[in-house]
């Protein structure tokens, strides 16, 4: 058995719990809880709420994330790219906390998840939703797998732009109202590039692994002295693009989360390494306060 792949001794292994977390990455999924609520709070306004329709695609969207945090740590762990180097979160696999067959095992269950969530949505929303729901599960697995896995060849922030941002937004609003507003593709847009820092910030983090490893982010295509100004502009745009709710007193809640992100910002371009890991659970928080911020000023709109 490779050192990779054999158990710590029980000194220096974790709780279970603290192997699993690390597995699963609870503090990302406000990356897929977010864009759901937005959806959510856009149809309570227009009056097309509906709640079993609402809740199985929160459940779908973060199952979807599941799927994606597990096949990551698992086809990272497969090809190398964890090292002894890693200055990010701990994970389970790669140290040894878990098992190949228990993270498998874990991948397949929330798979399994995922399938009868998204069936189950189909069935009290439309059939023709199955084929969203496919291709959203190619999406969570071609992140990182695949013979063209998306985070190796720098479309890992298109990636999170859509799956993350456009498609729960949209289709979560979908399956309740049947239809896609104009002004929901900017509640969409808004929450992926939230998102996408959120990516920007593990990948600047990353890249001296990164690069070692062949895995060729965004940042080791060209230059890592693009993530700050990637960061920035992610931000802003995710700003920009909520013309259409502007209102005076949404601009006060805007300001809160200005002022939020630009003190993420100044930390992303003054720290490095192991010390930006509070940052990226910051960036995830700042994308919340967005989610809460723009439902606000749907309310005000």
């Amino acid at each position: 058995m490779n050192a990779k792949s054999s158990p710590m001794n029980a000194k220096s292994s974790p709780s279970a719990s603290r192997a699993w977390l690390a597995l699963l990455r609870p503090h990302t999924l406000p990356a897929s809880i977010s864009p759901v609520a937005v959806a959510i709070a856009y149809a309570l306004t227009d009056g097309t709420f509906r709640p079993l329709q609402a809740i199985l695609a929160l459940v779908v969207a973060v199952t979807a994330q599941t799927v994606s945090n597990v096949a990551n740590d698992w086809f990272d762990y497969k090809k190398g790219a964890d090292t002894d180097a890693r200055v990010g979160f701990e994970r389970g696999i790669s140290k040894g906390w878990l098992s190949e067959r228990q993270v498998l095992g874990a991948l397949f269950f929330f798979i399994i998840l995922l399938a009868l969530s998204g069936l189950a949505l189909c069935a009290v929303s439309s059939w023709w939703m199955l084929g969203v729901g496919i291709v959203v599960a190619i999406g969570a697995l071609a992140y990182s797998a695949g013979p063209y896995p998306l985070a190796y060849h720098g479309l890992g922030e298109v990636a999170v732009f859509v799956f993350y941002g456009l498609v729960p937004v949209l289709f979560t609003y979908y399956v309740q109202a049947g239809h896609f507003p104009m002004e929901l593709w900017h509640l969409g847009a808004s929450m992926g590039f939230a998102g996408v820092n959120i990516l920007v910030v593990n990948n600047y983090r990353d890249y001296a692994e990164d690069r070692c490893s062949g895995k060729r982010t965004i940042l080791v295509i060209k230059g890592r002295d693009l993530g700050p100004r990637l960061y920035l502009a992610c931000g802003l745009l995710s700003i920009m693009v909520l013309y259409p709710f502007y209102s005076a007193p949404g601009f006060l809640f805007l300001l809160l989360y200005l002022a939020f992100f630009m003190a993420n910002y100044r930390r992303l371009s003054t720290q490095d390494g192991a010390a930006l890991n509070p940052l990226l659970a910051r960036t995830a928080r700042a994308l919340f306060l967005l989610a809460a911020v723009t439902i606000a000023m749907l309310y005000l709109s």
